[in-house]
């Protein structure tokens, strides 16, 4: 009899030291304290967010050309495509596979399209974004004219007045161009917007070329190639000190 009630005391103290080590809760066991569901919760985040819009230039497609880098040169037997956003020319080898290159190792790129050729050039200018690669639009001793072509991404939010809705939540690629002239080789570009008013104020001496031609331009709405074609009228017989 001793040793049945010596037994049950065993029993007893092994059920209060384990009682001791399980957390309770409202008279449960077992029960999960807030730091220990930390350790067990695996969260997943089940969210697709649509991206609207085109991050390369052109579009996606690779396409023919010519990259000269700092230290080789591709031409026409690999293809090419310029991301707008990461600002890499990614470039597709034989094999498949796609080789990166940053717009700082890059001497000049040539994409032909559509067939004509564009041509983009790394370039420092103003407004904080230094060296960067600029789409060439014209180019001469006399004058230049460039476009830096930056895209973003842009959260677009839903419109519901409580501000929570998840509907209609998407990511959209947005233009952030930009336009750059200079006199001559050796001078700084300049910030130039693509009207009358901000061309004369570059060109003064071209006043009433840049009135007519703007104009002219205006009425079919202007494109790259017809501001090319602007470009090259008030270039002829130019008198730039």
């Amino acid at each position: 009899m001793k040793k049945f009630h010596i037994f049950l005391l065993f029993v007893f103290q092994a059920f209060m030291a384990t009682a001791q080590q399980t957390p309770m809760s409202a008279g449960r066991i077992n029960l999960l304290t807030n730091e220990d569901r930390f350790q067990y919760i695996n969260p997943f985040d089940a969210r697709t967010v649509q991206l609207v819009g085109e991050r390369y230039f052109f579009d996606s497609i690779y396409v023919t050309g010519e990259l000269q880098t700092n230290k080789n040169l591709y031409t026409t037997e690999l293809l090419y495509r310029f991301d707008q956003i990461e600002r890499t020319i990614q470039v597709k080898l034989e094999n498949g596979k796609q080789l990166y290159i940053n717009e700082k190792d890059v001497v000049y790129c040539k994409l032909f399209i559509g067939g004509q050729t564009v041509e983009f050039v790394p370039v420092s200018v103003p407004n904080g974004r230094k060296l960067t690669l600029l789409q060439v639009i014209y180019k001469s001793p006399t004058m230049q004219l460039y476009r830096d072509i930056r895209k973003y991404i842009y959260r677009v939010k839903s419109e519901n007045i409580d501000g929570y809705s998840s509907e209609n939540i998407y990511d959209e690629v947005r233009k952030d161009y930009r336009y750059y002239f200079r006199k001559g080789e050796k001078g700084v570009f300049k910030a130039i917007k693509i009207d009358i008013k901000s061309f004369v104020a570059a060109i003064p001496e071209k006043r009433s070329q840049v009135v007519t031609l703007f104009k002219a331009g205006q009425k079919s709405g202007l494109n790259v190639t017809k501001l090319a074609q602007i470009m090259a009228e008030l270039d002829k017989k130019a008198e730039f000190k």
